[in-house]
């Protein structure tokens, strides 16, 4: 059979193979969408951390003294570990997805080795840095006063 000029246009498979790229490049695109949006959420969620870990050592840097750390910060005689917990949105909570775990180990008479964790469902999701601190048993700081 032969073909008139005016019966031009593209085959069965020129189309098929053009719809096949098309859905090909789709799948990529789209995986990269979702790619895109898991960072951002885990960047999200570490910027959240970072915030709220900084705010904390911010405080407990301000504190002398054993006597002057907030209640929350459990105190056993030679180490000070405050857990607190948040839900999805970064709320404290009594349980929740995410928990910070201030660790503060003695290391030699006042000085204590500060660690700061941040866990997402108890797999860690960041650590802010080891620091040292001052911490004195009492609010007595440099002398009895007398």
């Amino acid at each position: 059979m032969k073909r008139l000029k005016s019966e031009e246009g593209f085959t069965l498979i020129e189309i098929s193979i053009s719809v096949a790229m098309l859905a090909f490049i789709s799948v990529v695109v789209i995986k990269l969408f979702l790619a895109a949006s898991n960072i951002n959420i885990k960047a999200s969620e570490i910027d959240m951390a970072t915030i709220i870990m900084s705010n904390e050592l911010e405080i407990l840097f301000g504190k002398t003294s054993i006597d002057s750390l907030p209640k929350d910060y459990e105190f056993n005689g030679e180490n000070i570990v405050k857990q607190t917990y948040f839900d999805d949105s970064f709320k404290v909570s009594e349980s929740g997805k995410y928990k910070m775990t201030i660790s503060m180990k003695k290391e030699k008479d006042d000085l204590y080795k500060v660690e700061c964790f941040f866990l997402k469902d108890d797999k860690e999701l960041m650590k802010l840095g080891t620091y040292k601190h001052f911490i004195y048993p009492s609010k007595k700081v440099g002398g009895d006063g007398a």
